[in-house]
């Protein structure tokens, strides 16, 4: 973004826009449904498991930014 005068700001509504598709019409469902999945799961297959539910290093990293932003902000 080369120009941007609110970086910060892009990178946060992309990670929010990231965060939204992830979650769908109902993130508490979708948790729901990522939590049954994860049962029974070791830590040899739990990396598969949570790409295979759509939480893949960008959702992750998303997320990341925006606890980070929450965090400074309150």
């Amino acid at each position: 973004m080369a120009g941007n005068p609110h970086p910060d700001r892009v990178r946060l509504s992309e990670a929010i826009t990231s965060l939204q598709a992830f979650g769908g019409p109902d993130l508490t469902q979708t948790l729901a449904q990522i939590e049954a999945s994860l049962r029974g799961s070791t830590i040899d297959n739990c990396a598969n498991a949570l790409a295979a539910c759509g939480a893949k290093t960008e959702v992750l990293g998303a997320a990341g930014l925006v606890k980070r932003w929450w965090a400074k902000s309150t």
